[in-house]
């Protein structure tokens, strides 16, 4: 016969339990004599008191050590709820009114940051260059007087024959503006994510102050060939703070 490994283990825990059991009916065992015509067997009397059942191992306790570190609940110190970070803007409409050929519109919006803890981060883009909802005519982004300004790159735009779209930062509470903006003249573009540009930081703080404010400032400038019409476009900033 064939047992299993898990039946014979079975088997043989119940056989010990058994021999523990008959041992331990009496502490002594009675004599006895066995025999037939060519051999005898006599056991004495034997005192097995002595050999008692082994007792059963005690169950592991294991040692649980408690850090010294632990507060108890009354030493915890509470959690102070740090004010939510915020960003504002004085303007969520730039209306640049009726705009005639090289006479360029400039409007302001002030953007305000605040309760900012360990980092920020601001960036800005544009979903498309001022342009006609109904059609693709656009007011392009400029690239200043001299050709050179970018999204990220600033450049005097002062000539009124230099037409396009473009925007400056300049701080008003705290250095939030980057250095781009050295001079007043300064322009740069906004990037535009239509053509899969990136978006562009304004500003980047790894130990910033509580609160930060800045004025942008958006012109405008048109030829006279620019096709007459209601040119709309979105500027987006997202700032986000460390925490």
């Amino acid at each position: 016969m064939t047992f299993k490994k898990n039946t014979i283990s079975i088997i043989v825990t119940s056989i010990a339990f058994l021999f523990i059991f008959f041992f331990s009916v009496s502490d002594k065992a009675l004599a006895d004599t066995s025999s037939d015509d060519s051999w005898s067997i006599e056991v004495d009397e034997m005192d097995i008191s002595s050999f008692s059942p082994t007792p059963s191992p005690k169950p592991y306790q294991p040692k649980i050590k408690i850090p010294k570190t632990i507060k108890e609940p009354d030493e915890i110190e509470p959690q102070i709820e740090l004010p939510p970070f915020t960003i504002t803007t004085s303007n969520i409409l730039i209306d640049y009114g009726i705009i005639s050929p090289t006479n360029p519109i400039t409007r302001t919006s002030n953007i305000i940051l605040s309760n900012i803890s360990n980092s920020l981060l601001l960036i800005s883009y544009e979903d498309t260059p001022p342009q006609i909802t109904s059609s693709k005519i656009t007011i392009p982004d400029t690239t200043c007087d001299n050709g050179s300004c970018s999204s990220f790159t600033a450049a005097p735009w002062e000539n009124t024959l230099t037409y396009g779209f473009g925007f400056r930062c300049d701080n008003v509470t705290n250095d939030l503006c980057p250095t781009n903006f050295k001079h007043t003249s300064y322009y740069q573009q906004f990037p535009n994510i239509s053509n899969k540009e990136a978006p562009g930081i304004i500003a980047s703080k790894s130990n910033p102050l509580q609160e930060y404010e800045a004025e942008i400032t958006y012109k405008m400038n048109i030829s006279k060939n620019q096709p007459k019409g209601s040119y709309t476009n979105t500027i987006t900033f997202i700032a986000a703070p460390g925490y």
